[in-house]
């Protein structure tokens, strides 16, 4: 029996207000309600799925000639750390029509780890220019991925910080003030829109619609969940030595700062030093702060965060202790960390304490979207997750989701029965298509909302 004629095949759940907006748009993405059909010998298992995907990525990405790529630089105004961020044009399209002023920008916050160059990134750059050619893509490439830059400073991206996003959203509006935003994140880069929608929404004005992909919105539960299955720990494993891939060859640089500053208290071999404070750091550096400065507990983007966030019972962001697992200062072993087995003990053991927060719960509470989508209530937002997604479980998920239906009535919640983490490969029995449902269905969204009258 052919897969269109298997009930396997679902077509996407759509849970939304009933709006006569969300209809409409609805109405005019056809991908929304029509049956997915992964390949059919192995694509309704989410863990093949994932699988294939994490080797072989997107195989068959379409290539649109003419994409001309740019490579922005800015300076973080906290800490002077260098952000950068790549622009995508059709240049063959004419260039007074490529830099129009009222052209949309769709503006990327890829997965963890990712940047402009990942392939399923580029899969829907080159796709979305090849639909929409005088369109405009910008593609954040978090802190620690571009290769093509030397590190600026000891900062790593993490799980939720927004700077980052922030500086290429007002560097984009400022040169095209008039041009409609679009917000769009994969995995992690989609927790961080939508956790910079929410954790001051006055940022939501400047958007024209969101787009969350396959996050996991809180990442406590998601990241324990790790710890139920060999296979579960294995994703982990290779998380963790993906992130450490990208800190070890500048290991020296970040570690010797790291030192300097009073965050690590080891010797050579690992072993915790005296506790005293060395007097000449504190006289040149002053009170020891987290990494990242967006984090600083003193900082006006912190304040914001918890001013707005609705965080569980028992989660403290205004103070890092003294001492135990949450002071700031605290032993962090440079063998500890490289020999970090997966994201858990990484985030203990590394991201916690550089962040400066007391314990990892409080680290992962500040770092999720989900106790933000009750201030997401005034942009238009999909939220796109796949029922058999390993990495984001929809019995630790999907709860927090449909948070944001009850506060914005232009909200969708799309879940399909399969795609895995981001796959979403379709047709054939043994090689899939060599189109992505997954690009067009995002596109569709897009376009319908720019299209509306009332955007």
């Amino acid at each position: 029996m052919g897969c269109a004629e298997s009930r396997e095949c679902f077509a996407p759940d759509i849970e939304h207000s009933g709006s006569e907006y969300n209809a409409a748009v609805i109405e005019r993405c056809p991908l929304l309600t029509e049956r997915y059909r992964p390949p059919s010998l192995w694509g309704r298992n989410g863990h093949a799925q994932c699988i294939v995907f994490c080797t072989l990525g997107r195989q068959y990405a379409h290539s649109t000639p003419g994409v001309q790529a740019t490579m922005v630089a800015l300076k973080s105004a906290q800490d002077g750390t260098t952000i950068t961020f790549d622009m995508f044009v059709r240049e063959d399209v004419g260039r007074a029509r490529a830099q129009a002023e009222d052209a949309p920008w769709v503006l990327i916050a890829p997965g963890i780890c990712n940047w402009s160059q990942s392939d399923y990134v580029q899969s829907f750059v080159q796709y979305a220019l090849h639909v929409h050619p005088h369109w405009r893509v910008a593609v954040l490439n978090h802190l620690g991925t571009d290769s093509r830059m030397l590190p600026t400073s000891a900062r790593v991206f993490n799980l939720g910080c927004c700077e980052p996003f922030d500086l290429m959203v007002k560097h984009i509006h400022r040169r095209w003030p008039d041009a409609p935003l679009v917000a769009l994140g994969f995995s992690m880069g989609a927790n961080i829109i939508l956790k910079y929608l929410g954790e001051d929404p006055s940022r939501q004005a400047l958007f024209s619609a969101a787009v969350s992909c396959c996050q996991s919105y809180v990442f406590s539960p998601s990241l324990e969940y790790y710890e139920h299955s060999l296979l579960l720990r294995f994703y982990s494993s290779v998380i963790a030595r993906r992130v450490l891939g990208l800190v070890k060859p500048h290991r020296s640089m970040y570690f010797n700062y790291w030192r300097r500053a009073g965050y690590i208290r080891d010797g050579g071999d690992g072993s915790a030093m005296a506790s005293e404070k060395n007097q000449d750091t504190e006289e040149l550096l002053g009170p020891t702060r987290p990494v990242h400065a967006c984090n600083d507990p003193d900082s006006t983007c912190r304040k914001n965060a918890v001013a707005n966030a609705r965080f569980p019972p028992g989660i403290n962001l205004t103070t890092a202790d003294d001492g135990g697992e949450g002071s700031i200062v605290e032993n962090v072993h440079e063998d500890v960390v490289f020999s970090s087995y997966h994201m858990g003990d990484l985030d203990r053991n590394f991201f916690r304490p550089m962040n400066g927060y007391a314990t990892v719960h409080d680290y992962y509470a500040a770092m999720s979207s989900a106790f933000y989508l009750h201030k997401v209530t005034d942009v238009p937002v999909m939220l796109l997750n796949a029922d058999d997604d390993p990495v984001a479980p929809p019995e630790d998920v999907y709860h927090h989701a449909r948070t944001i239906l009850d506060v914005n009535p232009r909200s969708l919640f799309v879940h399909t029965r399969h795609g895995s983490h981001m796959a979403y490969y379709s047709g054939g029995c043994v090689l899939p298509d060599d189109h992505n449902v997954f690009d067009q269905m995002l596109l569709q969204y897009i376009t319908a909302v720019l299209s509306m009258p009332d955007r």
